[in-house]
């Protein structure tokens, strides 16, 4: 999805685009120079809930949704989209990611450095293994006081800036180029949240308005300047204000090695780890119910009598340890990065006809992390200097199929991984886009042909 933007990043002529999906590309990219002006990346998936019979053009300015289930019965109004939730027998999951991406630089030096510096904001939020009995239809069916279990789930989100720097080697041996390469990442981090239930929850329904729970041990956090300063009853005096409250660094390291040919190479294949890191928050609540050596009965119509965060957080704290406070245990947690490991391969059917492949598997590494979204894509490719096109073909989260459609002329690079999405109307559960403006150049005098091998000497210039 645009949380790989494929048809970007396997492209050879995208720059430090490239890195993000494995950091040792740009090391054997054919051009000396590439410079990034700008780009941005939206893109949104679930099995949760949907949109009937819609597709991204269906969401005009005058359209409104409502739920399926407040329709009891009758056809909707004109320009009006209906939403459901699916009744599945597994898991499901909610993706959500953002990407800003800011000016960027590589450079290519005697054709085996390359070096480079970004500047990028990204948001994301993951909410993923939602046991099936918390699924609106499954929950509903489940009869008052008969016990169920719910299994550990978790969510996590956060907005940050990164910058850093590239730098990346290839060196050859024989017919063989091999490259290495390193991304460095300085995160500063807005608005963070993580959730956790960590261990088998057993539930049981009393009414519409109240539950049992036997021994939870849920973690939650979250940063506070904002949050504190939301209320339900003036929620038009609500003026949140963007500034950093946590900071921490991060990695993408990454390994090619290709098959060279006088038409640049026949195949190459490369593996990466992306997104290796954790970063500390402070001005922040972290509250932990662990441990509760007992069974806590919950009543909703009490907490939602509330107008303020603060005032839940107590409630909730009260009816596990009949203290307001006693849940809290600290004003800082650590969260980490989207980590992932990721396997390509590419291979040249003949000049500039290309058949790649990219699996991309998040990895979890810390308690508290983001999680990626599972990609799995095959993308033919067609691809010069001033021109591209693709197709890729994904298995997103190992679930769904879909098609995407992606080019590059010139300047101006744009693409979705789930081009259905903007064309067919159907059960609409997300899409994605993404565009890049950026350019490069080559520099012919270098006695090298574009793939950085040896060729006889040629006068020549650079190229736009």
């Amino acid at each position: 999805m645009a949380q790989e933007q494929l048809g970007a990043r396997l492209d050879n002529y995208m720059g430090l685009e490239q890195a993000w999906l494995n950091p040792a590309l740009p090391a054997i990219q054919p051009t000396t120079v590439s410079i990034h002006l700008a780009g941005i990346g939206v893109y949104g998936s679930n099995n949760y809930g949907y949109i009937k019979n819609a597709n991204v053009f269906s969401f005009g300015n005058e359209t409104s949704v409502v739920t399926h289930k407040s329709l009891e019965g009758q056809n909707p109004p004109p320009k009006t989209l209906v939403s459901d939730l699916y009744d599945k027998s597994k898991k499901t999951y909610v993706k959500l990611n953002a990407t800003l991406s800011g000016p960027s630089v590589l450079l290519k030096i005697n054709q085996q450095h390359s070096l480079g510096v970004f500047l990028n904001f990204r948001a994301a939020f993951s909410l993923t293994k939602i046991p099936v009995n918390l699924g609106y239809h499954a929950y509903n069916r489940h009869p008052y006081n008969e016990a169920f279990t719910l299994t550990p789930f978790g969510a996590a989100g956060a907005i940050w800036h990164e910058s850093g720097i590239h730098y990346g080697y290839s060196f050859e041996n024989s017919d063989w180029t091999f490259a290495l390469g390193v991304n460095l990442k300085y995160n500063r981090l807005s608005e963070s949240v993580f959730f956790s239930l960590n261990q088998s929850l057993p539930y049981t329904k009393l009414n519409k308005d109240s539950i049992y729970i036997e021994q939870p041990d849920v973690h939650f956090a979250f940063t506070t300047p904002n949050i504190d300063q939301f209320n339900w009853s003036e929620l038009d005096q609500f003026k949140p204000k963007f500034n950093f409250y946590g900071k921490g660094f991060s990695t993408d390291l990454g390994f090619v090695m290709q098959k060279s040919t006088s038409q640049g190479y026949q195949y190459r294949l490369g593996v990466s780890l992306l997104d290796f890191g954790v970063s500390k928050i402070k001005q922040a609540r972290y509250h932990n119910s662990s441990p509760i050596p007992r069974e806590i009965t919950i009543d909703f119509v009490d907490l939602k009598n509330t107008n303020t965060i603060q005032e839940l957080e107590s409630k909730l704290s009260k009816i596990a340890f009949k203290d307001s406070t006693a849940s809290l245990k600290g004003s800082s947690f650590s969260l980490g990065m989207p980590a992932a490991i990721s396997i390509q391969g590419d291979y040249q059917i003949a000049p500039n006809y290309f058949l790649g492949g990219v699996i991309v598997q998040p990895i979890r590494l810390f308690p508290h992390q983001i999680e990626r979204s599972t990609t799995f894509a095959i993308q033919p490719r067609y691809e010069r200097r001033f021109f591209s096109f693709s197709m890729p073909i994904l298995l997103s989260e190992w679930q769904s199929v879909r098609m995407g459609v992606a080019a590059r002329l010139g300047f101006l690079s744009i693409g979705t991984d789930d081009v259905g999405s903007f064309l067919v109307k159907k059960d609409f559960t997300g899409s994605d886009v993404y565009l890049h403006l950026g350019f490069n150049i080559t520099n012919w005098r270098k006695q090298k042909n574009k793939w950085g091998h040896h060729k006889k000497s040629k006068l020549g210039c650079f190229d736009f």
